[in-house]
C-alpha cells in the first residue's frame, strides 16, 4: 500500500519557515501515513540529499499491516548560508509506482 503524501507538520507544502537567528536549532518533522511497507523518508538541501542530524522512526498501526513513518531533521540555521534554502521531504515504498512523493519548505532565517 502505498504511503500518504508526506507532510512536514505545521508547515503547508511551498510555505515560508521563518526561523530567528537566535535560536539555536530548527526541526522539521515529515511524515508519511499508511504505508505498507513503511515509506523510507529522505531529506534535501536544495536538491542535495542531507544524510545527518536525521532522526527516522516507524509505528505499526494497532490492528492494522500498515504503518506510519516520521522523519525529523535538526538544522542550525545560519545567515546567510541558510537564508532563503529550500528542503524537502521525500517518501517512498514499493507500491508508489509513478516514484517518489515529495513536500517543501523554505526557510527563512531572520536576523532580528
Amino acid at each position: 500500500m502505498p504511503p500518504s503524501a508526506p507532510e512536514i507538520l505545521d508547515h503547508a507544502n511551498g510555505s515560508e519557515v521563518q526561523h530567528l537567528y537566535s535560536e539555536p536549532t530548527l526541526q522539521l518533522t515529515c511524515v508519511a501515513d499508511m504505508g505498507r511497507p513503511a515509506a523510507s523518508i529522505r531529506w534535501f538541501r536544495n536538491e542535495v540529499e542531507v544524510t545527518d542530524n536525521i532522526e527516522y522512526t516507524v509505528t505499526p498501526i494497532a490492528n492494522d499491516k500498515r504503518e506510519n513513518a516520521r522523519s525529523v531533521l535538526t538544522l542550525r540555521p545560519k545567515y546567510p548560508d541558510d537564508n532563503d534554502v529550500q528542503y524537502t521531504c521525500q517518501a517512498y515504498n514499493n507500491a508508489l509506482v509513478n516514484g517518489p512523493l515529495r513536500t517543501t519548505v523554505n526557510i527563512s532565517v531572520l536576523c532580528k
